[in-house]
């Protein structure tokens, strides 16, 4: 009779021991699934940053080019006066080199 008892607790436990494994496994499929999704975003927003850094390099470089194009030609420009003398004659104006 405590044969009986006993293999009815055993089998009551066993049920009880799957029923928490089933709940676990489900909990840990929920957190794989949830990791899974989060590695996505992480990979969307890295690519999307960098996206974002290489254009903002490039519309930096473009801007520095053409400031630096700017300020060549204003050098060009200031430079051609600076190195001849200006005289006046009359009514005219004349650079010299």
């Amino acid at each position: 009779m405590y044969i009986v008892i006993l293999i009815i607790l055993l089998v009551s436990e066993f049920k009880d021991l799957h029923d928490t494994i089933d709940k676990l496994d489900s909990c840990l499929d929920k957190l794989e699934q949830r990791n899974d999704d989060l590695y996505s975003r992480m990979k969307e927003l890295l690519e999307s940053s960098r996206q974002t850094r290489l254009e903002i390099q490039e519309s930096q470089c473009a801007k520095d080019n053409s400031v630096s194009d700017s300020n060549s030609t204003e050098a060009k420009e200031s430079a051609g006066t600076s190195e001849g003398q200006v005289q006046s004659t009359g009514n005219t104006t004349e650079h010299t080199v």
